[in-house]
């Protein structure tokens, strides 16, 4: 799609960015930020993500660490975590969706105060930008 492209061309534009996200972010044997890395070699990619996290612990522990990078980008990819763990008794990581959203619109803006040219692509950080 176009954001995806949109995205692509940001990055290879772009000196530093961070990543904030679950296992499917982190920068394992099979995370994509290493093919991402392998494009754009004379970029500085920052790793936050970690397996199993959901968008709590996203906010409670990356997003410190991801705004204190001051990077140009920042991409975030979480939310399957949030859905696993969610089991309508309490789990740790338990969020509703309206609680997802709110973790999202709270990294967004913490983000978006660290620098004047953040971009968002798809279809949830359009109903950031209009929240």
């Amino acid at each position: 799609t176009s954001d995806k492209l949109k995205m692509i061309e940001a990055l290879a534009n772009s000196v530093t960015t961070t990543w904030l996200g679950d296992s499917i972010t982190e920068n394992l044997v099979n995370g994509y930020i290493r093919h991402i890395d392998a494009l754009f070699p004379d970029n500085t990619f920052t790793d936050r993500a970690v397996g199993g996290h959901t968008s709590i612990d996203m906010v409670s522990t990356q997003l410190p660490l991801a705004v204190a990078d001051n990077a140009e980008h920042y991409v975030i990819a979480i939310g399957l975590n949030d859905i696993r763990y969610f089991n309508g008794v309490g789990g740790t990581g338990e969020t509703t969706i309206s609680g997802y959203l709110a973790n999202m619109k709270t990294a967004a803006d913490a983000l978006k105060a660290t620098t004047e040219s953040l971009k968002y692509f798809g279809s949830l950080a359009n109903l950031l930008l209009k929240a």
